[in-house]
């Protein structure tokens, strides 16, 4: 199969419920990246020290990217099911 199909992790996060974006644990995980999301938009908005704003860009980046996993894995999953099975 191609590279994007899914690591057993993804499989279990998609059974899981990440498929109708309806999963509480996900639903929390979104809402704490948000609220996370915020408070350091507010550092950023007050920091002065340059090495201080490059930590807190790294961070919201990194928040940013996992906010969009759950889009992604969908995208993935209808990927990997519109593949052909192996042996074809």
């Amino acid at each position: 199969m191609a590279d994007n199909t899914l690591s057993t992790e993804e499989r279990l996060l998609w059974r899981e419920g990440v498929a109708g974006g309806a999963s509480e644990p996900v639903a929390a995980l979104l809402t704490l990246i948000g609220q996370r999301y915020e408070i350091l938009r507010d550092k950023l908005l007050t920091e002065t020290d340059p090495l201080s704003i490059a930590r807190i860009q790294g961070a919201a980046r990194e928040l940013d990217r996992w906010r969009g996993y759950p889009a992604e894995l969908k995208e993935k999953v209808a990927l990997s099911e519109a593949l052909p099975e192996e042996g074809w």
